[in-house]
C-alpha cells in the first residue's frame, strides 16, 4: 500500500507520469491485492488518476469541498486541467456572495484521464471518463453522465457530493443534483451552473432554450403566482424584490424575484433571494463554530451520552472559541451561564453530513453574560469562581451569523427555518 500512496502523492504533486508508472508497477506486481486491483483501474485509458488540494481553508468535516475535474482531458492534458481547476477559487472570490463565504470552502482537483478529447454529439461517440455529451437542448448545452461523476467522487477523500466538471469540447453548461457541467471554461457560466448544482436555483431568463422544468415552484422561480417562495422578502418590502414575469425559459407563466441582473439570468451578482438560498445551503454543511478549547462537553457532534466529567471551577477557567470567518462581517458570540438543573440539552445531529438534522437549539431564558464580535474569529471568555455561588452549572457559547453585510440595509438571510446560522458549545461546571 505504501507504493499506492506514493502514486497518489505523485498526482498531488503534479507528477502524473510518475504516478502512472507506479500504478502500472503495482498492478503488475500485486494483481491479487486491493491495491493492485485499484491500480489496474487507474491505468485504464479513461480513469480517475488521483486528487490534489488547490485551496484548503480547513478540515473537510466543516467545509464545503468543491471537487473540480474535467472530461475529454487526455493524459497529456492533465497539467492544463490542473491549471483550469486553480482558476475556480478566484471565480468564487470575485462573486460577492460566494466571496463573502470563501473561507467556508475547500477546492480540490480530481485528475481524470480520458482516452479521447471529444464530446458525444450528432451520432458520434468518444471514450471519455465522465460521458460528456450534448444535452439535446436547443443551444446544445453540454452535460455529463452523473452516475459516472458520482462514482468518481467516491474516490475523492472528503468530498460532499459536489463537482464542477469542465467538458473540454463542450459549450455552455447545465447544472443540478450537485454537479455543475461547464463547456470549455467561463467564469459566468461556472457560477451560474454552480447555483443550479449547489443550491437548486432555477433559471431566471425568459428566452426559450428547451432547457426548462415545466410547472414548478423553486426558491427563485414559480409557475404559480399564488405561491411565491420569496414572500418573506415581499413582506419585508426589500428593495428591488417583486414578482416579475419571464423565467425558467418561459416568457409567460413563470415569475422571478427581480427584473434583471441576477447570475441565474445573465447578471454578475446573485439576487437577494438566491443569495439567501446559497448562504443557508453553505451552512447546511458548515458549523459557524470551527473549534474550541477545552473540548466542549456538548456540541452538534457530541451527544449527551458521550459527555465527560464536569470542569471544576476553583478560581477561573479560560475558554477559547474559533468561529468561521466571513470576509466582511463578523459572527456574534453570546455566553450564558445557567443552573444545570434547568439547562436545555444541546441538540445532536442524527445525520453528520446535514446540519438540518440537528434541529433547533434549546431556549435560553437567561440573559447572556457577555456578547462579542471578533473579525479575527478568535474569542476568549474567562469564567471566575467568585461570580458564582457553589453549585452545578452549564456554560453555553452560542454563535450567530447575523448575515449583516456592511452597507446592506437588510440581512442576507431573512428566514432561517432550521437555525443553520446558529451553533453552540456547552460545558458542565462544578463550583465548590
Amino acid at each position: 500500500m505504501s507504493l499506492f500512496l506514493q502514486a497518489e502523492r505523485a498526482v498531488f504533486d503534479g507528477q502524473y507520469a510518475k504516478a502512472l508508472t507506479l500504478y502500472k508497477r503495482i498492478a503488475d506486481k500485486y494483481p491479487t491485492t486491493l491495491a493492485g486491483a485499484k491500480a489496474k483501474i487507474r491505468t485504464r485509458d479513461s480513469a480517475y488518476l488521483g486528487q490534489a488540494d488547490i485551496v484548503r481553508n480547513g478540515p473537510s468535516e466543516n467545509r464545503v469541498d468543491v471537487v473540480i475535474t474535467g472530461d475529454g482531458y487526455m493524459f497529456k492534458h492533465q497539467k492544463a486541467l490542473a491549471n483550469l481547476a486553480r482558476a475556480v477559487p478566484k471565480m468564487f472570490e470575485r462573486n460577492e456572495t460566494l466571496g463573502e463565504y470563501y473561507a467556508y470552502h475547500n477546492f480540490l482537483c480530481a485528475n481524470v484521464v480520458s482516452k479521447d478529447d471529444g464530446i458525444d454529439a450528432n451520432g458520434r461517440e468518444y471514450d471519455t471518463a465522465l460521458g460528456g455529451h450534448q444535452s439535446g437542448y436547443i443551444q446544445g448545452q453540454c452535460n455529463c453522465d452523473h452516475k459516472l461523476v458520482t462514482q468518481m467522487l467516491e474516490e475523492v477523500t472528503g468530498n460532499d457530493g459536489f463537482a464542477i466538471v469542465f467538458v473540454k469540447q463542450g459549450v455552455l453548461g447545465t447544472g443540478g443534483g450537485g454537479i455543475a457541467t461547464v463547456g470549455g471554461r467561463g467564469d459566468k457560466t461556472t457560477v451560474h451552473e454552480w447555483g443550479h448544482a449547489f443550491a437548486g436555483l432555477c433559471d431566471e431568463y425568459a428566452q426559450t432554450t428547451g432547457h426548462r422544468d415545466g410547472n414548478r415552484i423553486g426558491t427563485n422561480v414559480t409557475t404559480d403566482k399564488n405561491r411565491i417562495p420569496w414572500q418573506h422578502f415581499l413582506d419585508k418590502k426589500v428593495r428591488g424584490i417583486g414578482v416579475y414575469q419571464g423565467a425558467n425559459g418561459m416568457e409567460r407563466g413563470a415569475w422571478k424575484p427581480v427584473a434583471s441582473g441576477c447570475v441565474m439570468e445573465s447578471g454578475e451578482r446573485f439576487c437577494k433571494v438566491c443569495q439567501e438560498a446559497l448562504v443557508l445551503e453553505i451552512h447546511r454543511f458548515v458549523d459557524p463554530i470551527d473549534r474550541c478549547e477545552p473540548e466542549a462537553h456538548y456540541s452538534e457532534r457530541v451527544s449527551e451520552e458521550r459527555a465527560r466529567e464536569p470542569l471544576v471551577l476553583d478560581q477561573s477557567l479560560r475558554f477559547r472559541v474559533e468561529t468561521m470567518r466571513p470576509e466582511k462581517h463578523a459572527i456574534e458570540l453570546r455566553w450564558y451561564v445557567v443552573p444545570r438543573a434547568s439547562a436545555p440539552r444541546v441538540p445532536f445531529r442524527s445525520n453528520m453530513s446535514d446540519r438540518r438534522s440537528r434541529g433547533k437549539l434549546g431556549t435560553l431564558d437567561a440573559k447572556p453574560v457577555e456578547v462579542r464580535r471578533s473579525k479575527s474569529g478568535k474569542h476568549e471568555f474567562v469564567l471566575a469562581a467568585k461570580s458564582l455561588e457553589p453549585g452545578e452549572y452549564r456554560l453555553y457559547c452560542r454563535a450567530i451569523d447575523t448575515t449583516e453585510y456592511p452597507g446592506d440595509p437588510v440581512p442576507w438571510v431573512l428566514v432561517d427555518e432550521f437555525q443553520l446560522l446558529q451553533s453552540e458549545r456547552a460545558w458542565d461546571i462544578t463550583v465548590h
